[in-house]
């Protein structure tokens, strides 16, 4: 039997043509992208938080160093070897307690070596680089009320011992290391001899009273420290930092051979940032030979690096960012987030998708991605991690990045995608489009992004701001905002322009006036509208009405249960059916693409997706701020007064029963009768909206920030009770052979069914097969259908 010293510790699995780092050597890889991190990053950073920079030097380095060095010393665990080796999986075994938390336990532990690290650090300093270290895969928690499973120790279907080689030459050598990253040479390393324990001892001395132990003590400690803003502070980034380098230490020695390319690379693609010249370009090829909006300019002119802009459609809101972006993004990476991936795509498209001077990419939750360009990691880590750890060093590396508001503001949430772009984060400047669509939670991450990183330049554009957020925003902004002006309006000229007709009507009433418009047959019918449902359920069922009714019209359907290459497909479709013809100089006309009635019914989708202009609005009632972002994509273009109409029917039940859903109904409805047949602008909406009441309480709560000893990702909105699945039959291969890449196009969100079951998963998607089939209504001759549905029981 060979010995300890003897036995060969690895920290991937194996990858052809690839050779893979043994424990130390990624322990190694990884403290040296922290070393050029804290490089490239420490006055950025400093900046950003607005602290001296000598402050952040003093509190962070050593403990990033330290923590890089032992992030994964206890992969040197035999169940951990044996799980590379394949063996857990041949006898469907699993990790009885993953190793970073074993790492932690051994660090904070007299019996191992907690003695050695108190010599090391003062107390709190040990115990947040074993959280750190705990948590920088982000999943260590205590267990919840009702969890048939302690999440951080295992005990079902595991092997019966594990052994710690805590005496292993690799162990002692990193122990070695931290010591002189510490300046603490000097101190004897801990002569521990391999720790083996029986998984299911229940006695003191056993592995889960020991755990038991580390969590009981953890909490202590935290309950004393947690009202201590600098210290939670400093955790938070200390993780973000860790699990950013603990990133390109996987990534970097599979593409380029010495670390001097790895610091190169790094401090070049860290490096790039934004000039003046860049930003007027895009924005110069979008405004032609017309002179920009006064409102505009005057965004373009603010002093106060937090802008806040409240505009109506067709204001030429994104222009005006990128001018905004020529003063505060230069020598900085602009993130222009948007709430969907369907507005993040159009962004990118219609504005950095053409522009080769700028190194740009566009990053949300369905992008492509390659997993095998530079990563691949053996370790029990989700297939959608790895793709999302990719995707970060993509960031990482460019000027302008068009993404969801996720890829930014779920980083208060320990979201994985921000956490690992953290390098990317800490030098760029903002705009926050589409607002007005924000949750109550994602709004409130709003205000913490604000607060914790008060250097960081951001531009905030709604349709409209409820005057309890506004309020919000003031007080984290404070002297960063304007405070003789709470926000740039619009366009007076444009915002006063008569675009709407509002008219309270029936269902009934709703189909006569659509029959009306697209049954004249005079030959030159190209009347577009608009029909949007509140559920899909009722989306369904109006598509097949009007298909029934109006068969010489152009009939489409459009909601969010689709495959998302379908959805991408289908909503292409939809924009280019309510199109206008260029002219010579690619100016818009005032004739339609194409000369035939056409009426798109759709979902709340329709709010931020459909860059598009309807002759004619149907909607079922909804919350006030919808209401209005509906009515934005109605006579869009509008250069003069010419109201067009837009019939309301009511609505109630769900998805609009909870918080302030129900007062902001009314509150539509009120302002529809009040406007009844009265020609309106968007002035006139923008009052009902200031007027708005509101009962809601933001959200307190960051995972990041508040967490503490705790690291685990929380969702960034408000929960939908949604799921995202892929068919069983739309497997290109079997699910446990299949990537991200291969499924990401299949996936469908549905709303969740009780008693579905998560065991299988394909390119880490539940696979809906089985008692839990969904079906899929799909003409691929039309590239049209009615998308999924449960399977209904026999």
């Amino acid at each position: 039997m060979r010995s300890s010293t003897q036995i060969e510790l690895w920290s991937k699995g194996r990858r052809k043509g690839v050779d893979r780092p043994s424990v130390l050597d990624h322990c190694n890889d990884v403290c040296q992208v922290a070393h050029v991190l804290w490089e490239v990053l420490n006055q950025p950073l400093a900046d950003a938080l607005k602290v001296p920079v000598d402050l952040l030097q003093s509190r962070l380095r050593p403990l990033l160093f330290a923590s890089a060095m032992l992030h994964d010393v206890m992969k040197a665990n035999s169940a951990f070897q044996d799980m590379l080796a394949g063996k857990l999986r041949k006898q469907r075994f699993q990790q009885p307690v993953r190793h970073e938390v074993l790492a932690a336990l051994f660090l904070t532990d007299d019996r191992f070596w907690g003695q050695w690290f108190a010599e090391m650090l003062d107390e709190q300093q040990r115990w947040v680089v074993a959280w750190a270290v705990a948590g920088h895969h982000l999943q260590l928690r205590r267990r919840r009320d009702g969890e048939s499973q302690d999440p951080v120790f295992r005990t079902s279907n595991v092997p019966g011992k594990i052994t710690a080689y805590l005496g292993h030459e690799q162990v002692i050598e990193i122990l070695k290391s931290v010591g002189k990253l510490l300046g603490r040479g000097q101190v004897e390393i801990p002569k521990c001899e391999n720790a083996t324990f029986d998984v299911l001892d229940k006695t003191d001395e056993g592995l889960e009273r020991t755990i038991l132990c580390f969590v009981r003590q953890s909490d202590r400690m935290w309950r004393r420290w947690q009202r201590d803003e600098e210290l939670k502070r400093d955790l938070a980034v200390l993780k973000a930092l860790l699990i950013a380098a603990d990133v390109a230490g996987s990534a970097l020695p599979t593409k380029l051979s010495t670390k001097d390319e790895w610091k190169q690379w790094l401090t070049t693609e860290l490096g790039r940032t934004l000039n003046a010249p860049q930003l007027k370009q895009v924005y110069q090829e979008n405004l032609g030979d017309r002179a920009p909006h006064d409102f505009q300019v005057k965004v373009a002119s603010s002093k106060y690096p937090v802008t806040v802009v409240t505009a109506g459609c067709g204001n030429g809101k994104t222009t005006a960012a990128y001018m905004w972006a020529e003063r505060w993004a230069k020598g900085r990476k602009l993130f222009f987030t948007y709430p969907t991936t369907g507005t993040a795509s159009a962004g990118f498209k219609d504005y950095l998708l053409l522009q080769p001077h700028v190194r740009r990419t566009l990053i949300h939750g369905r992008d492509e991605v390659d997993l095998d360009a530079m990563l691949e990691t053996a370790e029990d880590v989700p297939p959608i991690e790895r793709a999302q750890r990719l995707e970060s060093l993509k960031a990482w590396g460019q000027e302008a990045i068009a993404c969801t508001v996720d890829t930014v503001l779920g980083l208060i949430q320990n979201q994985r995608r921000p956490l690992f772009a953290i390098p990317a984060i800490a030098r760029g400047a903002f705009v926050f489009d589409e607002v007005h669509s924000y949750d109550k939670r994602m709004f409130a991450e709003l205000l913490r992004f604000l607060k914790t990183f008060p250097g960081l330049p951001a531009l905030i554009m709604s349709a409209s701001i409820p005057q309890n957020r506004l309020q919000a925003l003031k007080a984290v902004a404070g002297d960063r905002m304007n405070p003789n002006e709470d926000t740039i309006r619009g366009e007076l000229k444009l915002e006063q322009i008569k675009r709407y007709r509002l008219h309270e009507r029936s269902q009934a009433e709703c189909w006569s006036e659509v029959d009306g418009r697209l049954s004249a047959n005079n030959g030159r019918n190209s009347q577009k509208i608009l029909w949007v449902c509140n559920t899909v359920g009722s989306a369904v069922d109006t598509y097949r009405a009007a298909k029934e009714r109006f068969p010489e019209a152009k009939v489409l359907l459009y909601h969010s249960r689709y495959r998302y290459k379908d959805r991408v497909g289908l909503q292409e479709q939809v924009i280019d059916e309510f199109e206008y013809e260029k002219d010579a100089n690619g100016k818009r006309t005032t004739v339609r693409k194409h000369q035939r009635p056409a009426i798109a019914i759709t979902t709340q989708v329709c709010e931020m997706s459909l860059d598009i202009s309807a002759d004619m609005l149907v909607t079922a009632c909804c919350p006030l701020p919808s209401l209005v972002q509906r009515l934005g994509r109605l006579n869009r273009y509008a250069t003069k007064d010419d109201p067009w109409p837009a019939l309301v029917y009511e609505f109630s039940g769900r998805p609009y029963r909870e918080g302030d859903a129900p007062l902001h109904l009314e509150a539509a409805m009120k302002m529809v009768r009040e406007l009844h047949d009265q020609p309106c602008d968007q002035l006139m909406l923008a009052k009902y909206i200031d007027e708005l009441q509101s009962n809601e309480t933001l959200p307190e709560y960051s995972a990041w920030l508040d967490g503490g000893w705790q690291s685990e990702p929380l969702p960034a909105r408000e929960g939908d009770n949604s799921i995202t699945i892929v068919r069983a039959e739309d497997l290109p291969k079997p699910a446990r052979q299949c990537k991200s890449r291969d499924v990401t196009e299949l996936s469908i969100p549905m709303l969740f069914k009780h008693g579905f079951s998560w065991n299988e998963r394909a390119g880490g998607y539940p696979v809906a097969s089985g008692d839990h089939k969904v079906d899929y209504q799909w003409d691929e001759n039309t590239n049209s259908g009615e998308g999924a549905s449960w399977r209904k029981a026999n």
